[in-house]
């Protein structure tokens, strides 16, 4: 497929690398280059693997909510005429996102499991 997709490539006047046909091409590559550390990270029966990653292991139980509640709280709400300082909001964005996160999927979520049984 990295092959095929270069053959567009050739075709065209002005490479941009942000847009089809190089970004097809950049896809391929990147998913055969993160393959290919996997399989050498296996290779190496995963050395530190939980240090490296053992950190979405905390997250995963709320990850669908900040799936979710990203959009509307990181781009859509703006606290701009509230807050001047671009750090904190996005810190307090952060904060809501993470706190609604919590609540939705830890707390509200097996309340309506047991509702609904």
């Amino acid at each position: 497929m990295i092959i095929l997709s270069l053959f567009p490539i050739f075709q065209t006047q002005e490479i941009k690398f942000g847009v089809y046909p190089f970004l097809v091409f950049r896809h391929f590559l990147s998913a055969l280059l993160i393959i290919w550390l996997g399989f050498l990270w296996y290779q190496q029966n995963f050395y530190n693997f939980d240090r490296l990653l053992g950190i979405f292991a905390k997250i995963a139980p709320i990850s669908y909510a900040i799936y979710i509640f990203h959009f509307p709280i990181l781009l859509q709400l703006n606290l701009t005429p509230f807050i001047s300082n671009l750090w904190l909001e996005y810190f307090i964005k952060f904060c809501l996102l993470f706190t609604l996160a919590y609540l939705t999927e830890i707390k509200l979520q097996p309340l309506l499991n047991r509702q609904l049984k």
